[in-house]
């Protein structure tokens, strides 16, 4: 009678174990030059851009997405957003200005004040564009920038989730 475990083990985790050994081991190329001048010719021109047009949108020339805050006296109080999320995750949603909010925005699941429809679906839209963008460039281009060594490359250690058999790397 065949170990089921003893097959799993050999026949999938040891030819893991041999792909991700090596990269662990030498580490892997990141060209922090070129991903800097990516940074600097795209990703801040762009999310300045759409600063600008969520300033635009709200009518706040001193708007700062990255305020709660501000966007929740914006979308909240000046707007009236009202939505159907109550809880998730612990965390009060009346007031919340994050991306189950955005998307029910988006979704088309909420009332405001006469005459603010288009300006919540476009900030709504916007703001995942711009929060999508500014969390790559924060973990995925000046994270990683700040992580290559002097030899020019990245070095990672790989864990295996014991439940899920996600991979995932530190």
């Amino acid at each position: 009678e065949k170990d089921n475990v003893y097959d799993l083990y050999k026949d999938h985790m040891m030819p893991i174990y041999r792909a991700f050994v090596p990269i662990e081991l030498r580490g892997f190329p990141y060209d922090a030059e070129e991903a800097a001048n990516l940074n600097e010719d795209y990703v801040i021109p762009h999310l300045w851009e759409l600063k600008d047009k969520l300033r635009f949108i709200t009518d706040h020339e001193g708007y700062n997405p990255n305020s709660p805050k501000q966007t929740e006296a914006i979308i909240y109080g000046e707007w009236g957003l009202k939505h159907n999320l109550k809880e998730l995750q612990k965390k009060s949603k009346e007031s919340s200005t994050d991306h189950f909010v955005r998307q029910e925005i988006i979704e088309g699941r909420f009332k405001c004040n006469p005459g603010k429809w288009k300006n919540l679906v476009d900030w709504a839209n916007t703001m995942e564009e711009y929060s999508k963008i500014s969390k790559q460039k924060g973990t995925y281009i000046e994270g990683l920038i700040r992580k290559t060594l002097d030899d020019g490359k990245l070095y990672t250690s790989f864990k295996f989730g014991a439940v899920t058999g996600r991979t995932s790397s530190e």
